[in-house]
């Protein structure tokens, strides 16, 4: 996915992937999404594209009751976070919050996962609170 454009995987994903939603009783197309927009998520952030963000965030969402990866639930736990501070601006809820995630992310050795959303905190202005 690395090597495409960030318009290329957006317009992928907003147009070719909803056709092959048929398949997502397989545990083949299940499995790969749900990979697909994890690393989309990383990716989106690596590049700082908001669109790439918000449409992977979306999807891994709207997953959320056939996804079981404990990754996919780090990341709507983190995103979560972000979305409740943005309405309610209460910094020390999002310290919390984000301080939870990362113990989460070190009790279940997925550790590689702090330093790309701590990329976003630091990209969106949110690490310093």
């Amino acid at each position: 996915m690395y090597v495409f454009s960030s318009e290329y995987i957006a317009h992928i994903l907003k147009n070719v992937l909803p056709l092959s939603e048929e398949y997502q009783e397989t545990i083949y197309y299940s499995n790969n999404i749900v990979l697909l927009c994890q690393n989309g998520l990383g990716l989106g952030i690596q590049r700082q594209n908001s669109e790439l963000i918000k449409l992977f965030k979306e999807k891994i969402y709207a997953l959320e009751n056939t996804d079981n990866s404990t990754i996919s639930a780090i990341i709507r736990l983190f995103f979560q976070a972000i979305d409740t501070f943005k309405t309610s601006a209460d910094k020390a809820q999002l310290n919390k919050k984000i301080n939870d995630v990362w113990q989460l992310i070190k009790l279940l050795h997925q550790e590689k996962w702090q330093p790309i959303l701590q990329k976003y905190l630091t990209d969106n202005h949110m690490d310093h609170f």
